[in-house]
């Protein structure tokens, strides 16, 4: 096979390029999981056309395969390999199969990627000391699976064949369905729409229904403005965008240029996550309602009017990801990540809770604690006026209910809604402020019934 190595080697020498790595991941490499995998993938290429194994004959399965690449004491079940063998390919970092010379990342590749997928110093590190074959198999199974989808491999049923020339540059980027490029806050539900995008009995079966609020005219201006998002994600740098900003909030409409990170679908409106000046007139993160947006343009990196805030990002390359608005949501419940961290309290009728609610440590942040671990938090956070009366209150209470701690956003519009369709069965205990809200709107309902 010799003619293999002669057609492969351009493609597949050390290091990889940066678009090839994402052509094989067909995703961005700045998230940890598509890194790893590209790498991977690149791997089993060289193991395939470069390193051949003479004994590997065609057709070959996976478990063939497998059992030719890696050691003979790497896990053959669906567990993650520990270190059991320095000789085995899953005891390789990232940095030691993309630079095996030198053990030290190029710096020009280091600064392409840099570019390309807006890396920090600090997270490029960790990925690269990460080990791309700690995987299961169900893992190396689908990445044989991808590659033959890629057109790297021939594949009828569980046999795979080498091909005979690389897939041209221009057909490496199959095309892919929404569910695999969307990313979804829950993956549970994303693996819902994975499992059932295709037409089961000549009919579709999986159907998603979301509120959208905004009229025709607000659609098209919408439709615009992430054309033109779309367009900026793909320069390198990301340029500044200015905006023309109108909510129920504001008297006024603000003017502010941000650094776009991100669209979100939240509250029945797409929302971009943007960092820089702020409606406010503080510096920092906000979510802008595409459906308030009068105007947005592109702007450059280089203009000489940038907010400082950004000036300084731009020059020091440490703009915000997507993956720091990931990280902001799972640390407290709510979608305005950018607001304060609060503890909260919540008390539940025991029928209300397991007829409607189930299980709340499905939410962010949300756990399930004891009455004496109720009361001990109150104990300690509650303020000195309201501590008697809500640990009398909690006397009073059923010793059946159900008590649930989480940490949310002081604030954020969607938490305070939640906990609105909860009443009259959830009490607010913590924070003293939300309790007394709750309390106060409660009051003025009770007027108009």
């Amino acid at each position: 096979m010799s003619n293999h190595s002669a057609n492969f080697t351009n493609r597949l020498n050390p290091p990889p390029t940066i678009e090839f790595l994402k052509q094989l991941a067909q995703g961005s490499l700045r998230q940890k999981q598509t890194f790893q995998r590209a790498i991977r993938l690149w791997v089993e290429l060289r193991s395939l056309y470069i390193d051949e194994t003479p004994t590997l004959e065609e057709p070959f399965t996976f478990a063939e395969w497998r059992d030719q690449f890696v050691s003979s004491t790497h896990p053959r079940g669906d567990r993650i390999p520990d270190l059991h063998d320095p000789a085995c390919p899953c005891a390789n970092t990232g940095q030691k199969w993309l630079f095996p010379q030198t053990q030290q990342a190029d710096p020009h590749w280091q600064k392409t990627l840099k570019q390309q997928e807006n890396f920090d110093d600090e997270t490029l590190a960790q990925y690269l000391q990460m080990r791309p074959f700690a995987v299961t198999r169900r893992s190396l199974q689908g990445d044989l699976h991808r590659l033959s989808q890629l057109g790297w491999l021939k594949r009828e049923r569980n046999r795979y064949w080498r091909v005979t020339s690389p897939p041209p540059e221009s057909m490496v980027a199959v095309e892919v369905t929404p569910t695999h490029s969307l990313r979804l806050l829950d993956p549970n539900l994303e693996e819902t729409l994975k499992t059932l995008n295709t037409p089961l009995g000549g009919y579709p079966r999986s159907f998603l229904y979301l509120d959208y609020d905004a009229q025709q005219g607000q659609q098209d201006r919408v439709k615009e403005w992430q054309g033109l998002l779309k367009e900026a994600w793909q320069q390198v740098p990301i340029p500044p965008v200015q905006l023309t900003y109108q909510s129920a909030e504001l008297s006024d409409a603000a003017k502010v240029t941000v650094y776009p990170v991100c669209l979100y679908y939240a509250q029945r409106s797409p929302f971009l996550c943007a960092y820089g000046e702020t409606p406010t007139g503080k510096p920092g993160w906000y979510n802008y309602c595409l459906d308030n947006v009068g105007e947005l343009k592109v702007g450059s990196a280089d203009e000489d009017s940038l907010p400082d805030v950004l000036a300084q990002g731009y020059q020091q390359q440490t703009l915000p990801t997507p993956d720091q608005v990931q990280q902001a949501l799972e640390e407290a419940w709510g979608f305005e990540f950018y607001r304060p961290k609060q503890l909260l309290l919540l008390r539940f009728d025991r029928e209300f809770h397991d007829n409607s609610l189930q299980d709340l440590s499905r939410y962010r942040t949300f756990q399930g604690i004891s009455l004496e671990d109720a009361r001990s938090l109150l104990e300690k956070e509650a303020s000195a006026d309201q501590k008697d009366v809500l640990l009398a209150a909690l006397k009073d209470r059923s010793a059946n209910d159900v008590y649930y701690r989480a940490w949310y956003r002081e604030g954020d519009s969607n938490v305070i809604q939640r906990l609105r369709s909860w009443r009259p069965s959830g009490e607010v205990l913590l924070p003293g402020a939300l309790r007394e809200q709750m309390q106060e709107e409660v009051s003025q309902e009770s007027q108009l019934y």
